[in-house]
């Protein structure tokens, strides 16, 4: 019965798929979790969850001119002082429970960006496409549940526009400067990109007293491009199951290049040359199905020369951090029954629908 009552917790409460990491870096774009990790419970069968999301990043201090100059560099080399950045980011996405083990997912995301300095660009991003497996040698009301996921990124992302790269592996392994005229692709990965990931869920509540739930994902992708890095993404996500419709939550991401994370002189400063978030938020279960969920972004990030990627694109010389350090997100979706669902899920999560 307690097994069940935190699985039960866990399936009601995990509603919102928020998650960076692949190509959009929003969300999960569909599947089971909170913003960026995963969970690995797998929704009843006929579980379907449909929404889109919105996310605002801003930073006074991640644009800045080459090399770390306080001022932006146009084409005849006078230097201008630059507003500061917005980077706007949505997706739309699906998630289906096909089979009470299996889960799919789809979404795809649209990126704007405000310069600062007169320019802006706007853009699809690669489509995702994902599948998870529950292990199926595990008891359903274990306290750890652990689950393998595949992701496939294509590239349907628009080519040659853009001013910020979404993810540190768009940038070219050896930080090459960019032409006037080519620009590069910050909203595309170009080729197709494989990722896999190995996540775990812990139910802290069925362990203890304490009514947490515990979320670790390690990812590593495949790159297929010649100049672009492999790299590592872990994610690791705690929400606090107290209450019936309201989740706090915190979670803590990262995304690290592959030329930064394995070299011989790697230290722990390494680990913030590339994206780090520290996420807080909440998520509330609304009337028919449907939810919503709010967070918040805080970067950690070394601000040095080092860390950061110079471009000379439309005309203009500038650099850029590893992320903008500030950035919030609002999700609306709604989750509920496709079809007949599966009988015995159904019974598991009996109780729960008021919940959605």
């Amino acid at each position: 019965m307690k097994g069940k009552l935190a699985i039960r917790y866990a399936v009601s409460m995990q509603l919102v798929f928020l998650g960076l990491g692949y190509a959009n870096n929003i969300n999960q774009g569909g599947m089971n979790g909170l913003i960026r990790s995963a969970s690995a419970v797998v929704y009843e069968q006929g579980r379907l969850n449909v929404g889109a999301s919105l996310k605002h990043d801003w930073d006074r201090g991640y644009l800045k001119g080459p090399s770390g100059l306080n001022k932006v560099m146009s084409s005849d080399s006078t230097l201008e002082e630059a507003e500061t950045p917005l980077l706007i980011s949505t997706n739309i996405f699906a998630g289906l429970a096909v089979l009470p083990f299996l889960e799919v997912g789809i979404n795809v995301p649209y990126y704007h960006d405000k310069t600062g300095f007169g320019k802006t660009a706007s853009g699809i991003g690669d489509l995702e496409v994902g599948l998870k497996l529950q292990n199926a040698f595990q008891k359903e009301d274990a306290p750890v549940q652990l689950a393998y996921f595949v992701r496939l990124i294509l590239p349907t992302g628009k080519e040659g526009v853009g001013y910020f790269p979404r993810h540190s592996y768009y940038i070219d392994g050896a930080h090459l400067q960019r032409s006037e005229t080519g620009g590069d692709n910050f909203y595309t990965n170009d080729h197709f990109a494989p990722a896999g990931m190995v996540m775990f869920t812990v139910f802290l509540n069925q362990i203890s007293n304490i009514p947490l739930v515990m979320h670790v994902n390690i990812d590593g992708r495949v790159r297929v491009h010649p100049k672009r890095d492999l790299a590592e993404v872990a994610y690791m996500g705690f929400e606090f199951t107290h209450w019936k419709n309201v989740t706090p939550f915190m979670e803590m991401s990262m995304e690290n290049r592959k030329n930064f994370f394995f070299n011989k002189t790697w230290d722990f400063k390494n680990l913030f040359k590339d994206p780090v978030w520290l996420t807080p938020g909440l998520k509330l279960s609304l009337a028919n199905n449907l939810y919503a969920v709010f967070a918040f972004d805080l970067g950690l990030i070394r601000d040095e020369t080092d860390s950061r990627t110079t471009y000379d694109n439309s005309g203009y010389k500038y650099s850029v951090g590893p992320m903008p350090r500030y950035g919030y997100q609002i999700t609306f979706g709604w989750n509920g029954m496709f079809g007949s669902g599966n009988k015995k899920n159904d019974a598991k999560d009996d109780g729960n629908a008021a919940c959605f």
